[in-house]
């Protein structure tokens, strides 16, 4: 069953939180202002996600945030933009982070080899 992603602005706080009843909450946290929804199937780990990402900036108690202007911006974009929670993964992680830095790890010790170290054994050749 789809349900909602919210962010609401209630002044310099923000709420993020998920609902299957989007009138109920509008009418609860009022006079707050929806900024942003997402309808989706992956509501409760999207707002995982998102609260997780912005736990340094939770308001104990409560599910409000005192987000940066920045980080409203992206919160807000990351909601009308996302569909599902791949959405809101990071681009590396789990085997494209791996491979990534494999990939990177070996090559960056090729050039090592090859520009730092060999220039210095070819002196005593």
């Amino acid at each position: 069953m789809k349900e909602y992603v919210y962010l609401i602005r209630n002044g310099n706080l923000y709420n993020i939180g998920k609902t299957k009843q989007l009138d109920s909450i509008k009418k609860k946290l009022s006079p707050g202002v929806i900024e942003a929804v997402l309808k989706t199937e992956d509501a409760l780990p999207i707002l995982k996600t998102l609260q997780s990402k912005y736990s340094g900036k939770w308001l104990p108690e409560s599910n409000y945030f005192r987000l940066t202007k920045d980080e409203f911006i992206e919160c807000k974009r990351q909601l009308e933009k996302g569909q599902s929670l791949n959405d809101f993964k990071p681009f590396f992680s789990g085997l494209k982070l791996f491979f990534t830095f494999i990939f990177a790890w070996t090559g960056l010790s090729f050039l090592i080899i090859r520009f730092g170290i060999d220039p210095v054994f070819d002196k005593f050749n």
